[in-house]
């Protein structure tokens, strides 16, 4: 079975005052990052090197790392709760979005039921919705590379 969540592609709520987002999982990392740009916010995981057509659920299925993982940590890191659709079609809220009116909070806290679903590949239902967490933009930021002619130059 094959399920496309292009169609799922928008970003739905951003929360300034919980520093959170909620997005449908078919919602590209660039796309996500071209809506919090203008409010100068960041998610904490950047998104894949394919941000252009990688997805938010995919990254979370796959327990995407990039550049800064080691630093902000990798994608599911991000993840404060998910809205999955079981194999029975019935839906599941995990995380902090589970309680009505409830403040965003890290889901470690207690049993991780959001954390079962990251790093599935979807095997356990696929990701609808996801709340992330979100950071300032960073006041600067630089880039390195490094060439050497050979193994030995190192």
């Amino acid at each position: 079975i094959i399920i496309d969540l292009g169609r799922m592609n928008r970003v739905l709520a951003v929360n300034r005052e919980d520093m959170t987002v909620t997005v449908e999982c078919g919602c590209t990392w660039a796309s996500l990052h071209e809506a919090l740009e203008a409010e100068g916010l960041r998610t904490p995981y950047w998104g894949t090197l394919s941000g252009l057509k990688a997805t938010v659920g995919g990254g979370l299925s796959q327990n995407a790392i990039f550049w800064g993982s080691g630093q902000f940590g990798y994608a599911a890191d991000s993840v404060l709760s998910l809205d999955v659709v079981l194999a029975d079609g019935s839906l599941l809220r995990t995380g902090s979005a589970a309680q009505a009116q409830a403040s965003p909070f890290f889901r470690h806290f207690g049993p991780d039921l959001t954390g079962l679903f990251t790093g599935d590949t979807g095997a356990l239902g696929f990701k609808a919705t996801a709340t992330l967490r979100l950071m300032p933009v960073l006041p600067a930021r630089d880039y390195l590379a490094f060439d050497f002619a050979s193994a030995e130059a190192t």
